[in-house]
């Protein structure tokens, strides 16, 4: 008689636990419902966590979603970056690679090189090096033209519209980069690219 005591007890005090969420604070997560195939975060309060928008690995950074994707070499000439990969959907892409130094420090490319229709990224190095590369190609703070053979580009700031803070990249019609005799932005953000020779191509400027 006082097992079947015992036991219905015990019944009665953990069936409430059980039925409740546990917190964060305490290990759990707070929710009892999940949707399926979706990465977790936690929620915007911090209260619990939650399943995210997308599914795992669908962001446009690496290790999450965001403006930029990033990947590590070691030892390489070569750095690929497939636009199956980054997944930013666009041609028009700012590149930067650093060493793996803390803090680390800006690595000078020989070339790098981006696929019109595949978007594919090749970054290429005079000597074997180790770090990593960082892919840019979305948010609102990005214009870009393509450009007629001429010596001299003119993008009026009431064109770009990003203002007079800018960063001005210039690719060929293969999508190699391509550096300019001059590169001007003036106070009003007026940006003016001037060639030695003239140069047909795409501009592409960034905050």
């Amino acid at each position: 008689m006082k097992r079947i005591l015992i036991l219905a007890f015990i019944l009665c005090f953990c069936q409430p636990i059980f039925a409740q969420t546990t917190g964060l604070l305490h290990g759990g997560t707070n929710q009892t419902a999940w949707t399926s195939s979706r990465c977790v975060q936690v929620a915007a309060d911090g209260s619990k966590l939650e399943s995210a928008s997308a599914a795992c690995g669908s962001g446009t950074g690496s290790g999450g979603s965001g403006p930029n994707y990033g990947v590590p070499f070691t030892g390489q000439t070569v750095v690929t970056i497939l636009g199956t990969t980054h997944k930013l959907g666009t041609k028009n892409l700012i590149v930067a690679c650093y060493d793996d130094a803390n803090p680390a420090n800006a690595l000078d490319v020989a070339s790098h090189t981006v696929d019109g229709s595949s978007y594919d990224v090749i970054v290429t190095f005079l000597t074997p090096q180790s770090g990593y590369c960082v892919v840019n190609g979305s948010g609102p703070a990005v214009y870009s033209t393509s450009e007629s053979p001429a010596t001299t580009w003119s993008i009026p700031a009431a064109t770009h519209g990003l203002g007079t803070a800018l960063q001005v990249r210039e690719y060929d019609t293969s999508g190699d980069e391509v550096e300019p005799a001059k590169v001007n932005v003036d106070g009003s953000g007026n940006v003016t690219v001037t060639w030695a020779v003239a140069q047909e191509g795409t501009v592409v400027i960034t905050q």
